[in-house]
Formats: C-alpha cells, sequence, structure tokens
C-alpha cells in the first residue's frame, strides 16, 4: 500500500499540471478570470484522498524553493505549471519532508483531511482542556531531541501540514453571532495545538520514541481524541 501513495501524489501533480493548461492559471480567487485556477484549487479538484492535496503543495514549495524566493521572483505561470506537471514524488521525498515514519505522518493528515472542520469545533469544545505545562515540556523535549538528530526539518514539516489543515478549516467557519468569535478562536488556537503536537510527534523515529515515550504519548494525546 505504502508504494502506491508516492504514484498517487505523482499523479496528482501531473493531472493538477494539465488541469492548469487546460483551465489557466490564476495567482489568487480574487483575480482568476473566466476558468482559471489556482494551483491549489486545481491540486484540491484532481486529488483522489483527502489530504493529498496539502502533501503534494508542499512538496512542490520544498522542491522548488519557491517560498524562499524574494518577492517579485517567483516562477511565471508556465514555469510553475510545468515544475508541478514534472513533480515526481518517490518515497525517498516523503521520508526527506516528514521523516522515516513519513506513512504515520501522511495517515494522520489523510484522517483529519477527512472531517468536516465544523465538526471537528463541535467536538473539540468538549474534549480538548487548555493547554498544560506538561504537554508543553513533552514538546520541548521531543523537539530537543529531533533537533539533535538533525530532524528538524521533519520535525517541523508535520507540523506544516496539520497547520495547513487548520488554516483551511477557519476559512470554513461562519459565525453570525458576533459574541463567540473569541470563543470559538479560542477553540480552533487549540485544535491546531493538538494536531500539529499530534503530527509532529508522528514524525519522532523509534529510539527516541522509546526513549521519550512518555512525552510521545502525552504530544499526540490530543489529537487522538478530538479523531475518537
Amino acid at each position: 500500500m505504502t508504494t502506491a501513495w508516492p504514484e498517487r501524489l505523482t499523479d496528482t501533480a501531473s493531472s493538477a499540471a494539465q488541469l492548469l493548461r487546460e483551465k489557466g492559471f490564476a495567482w489568487g480567487v480574487n483575480v482568476a478570470k473566466g476558468t482559471e485556477l489556482t494551483m491549489d484549487q486545481a491540486v484540491r479538484r484532481v486529488s483522489q484522498v483527502p489530504g493529498d492535496a496539502i502533501i503534494v503543495q508542499m512538496e512542490f514549495y520544498r522542491r522548488s524553493g519557491m517560498d524562499k524566493m524574494p518577492s517579485g521572483r517567483n516562477f511565471a505561470p508556465k514555469d510553475r505549471i510545468e515544475y508541478l506537471g514534472n513533480l515526481d514524488i518517490t518515497e525517498l521525498n516523503l521520508i526527506e519532508l516528514f521523516g522515516s515514519n513519513w506513512v504515520e505522518v501522511v495517515k494522520f493528515i489523510q484522517n483529519i483531511s477527512a472531517v468536516s472542520f465544523s465538526d471537528l469545533v463541535d467536538r473539540a469544545s468538549h474534549v480538548l482542556d487548555a493547554d498544560s505545562d506538561t504537554r508543553m515540556r513533552a514538546r520541548a523535549d521531543l523537539e530537543r531531541a529531533m533537533l539533535a538528530a538533525n530532524l528538524g526539518d521533519q520535525w517541523f514539516s508535520a507540523q506544516e501540514a496539520a497547520g495547513w489543515y487548520v488554516q483551511d478549516g477557519r476559512s470554513t467557519i461562519i459565525m453570525s453571532d458576533t459574541s463567540q468569535i473569541s470563543r470559538i478562536g479560542t477553540i480552533i488556537d487549540r485544535i491546531e495545538l493538538a494536531l500539529t503536537d499530534n503530527a509532529a510527534a508522528l514524525s519522532v523515529p523509534e529510539p527516541e520514541r522509546n526513549r521519550l515515550n512518555s512525552e510521545f504519548e502525552i504530544l499526540k494525546s490530543g489529537g487522538e481524541k478530538l479523531l475518537q
């Protein structure tokens, strides 16, 4: 099953590029004309499995270095489309992105992406407590271990993937009662912390997991509660 994932992600990137060639490329939803799509819209439209779009776009930005380019020097649309169309995503790429436990991280991103964010907000108000000192210490201990093992990029990439899901989810929450904005905002912040912590924990390889097992279990407990 795992060997099929890189192939499907590669096919998703290629299909999204072809869709952009057919429909036209737009830098943003607000400036799209006619049938034009943003890269985000195209990748999501052709994705067959929830969460795949997040992984494909993260790998596009990581490999292209586009997110590090100075303003005004980004790829032209045709270059962006061609890069996306030729993006071959292999198991090695996913190891570089999320570490040796990339399968667990990708499964987690797929699982949360299959859940309606509004449902998660409703659930979170009942199962999530405020961030505790215990969880903060566990996060700090695991982060130190990952940095010491030269796995900091993988640690932060796993968090970023979960963060993309929350960022997308925020835009779907519509509140007619303005008095609820602060409360819902706090709940969403807690969701983001729980999910990013869980994703980060899953990127931790076995030696560090075994050595810091209680910290590992603490860090992924919040996300597990949300998905139960």
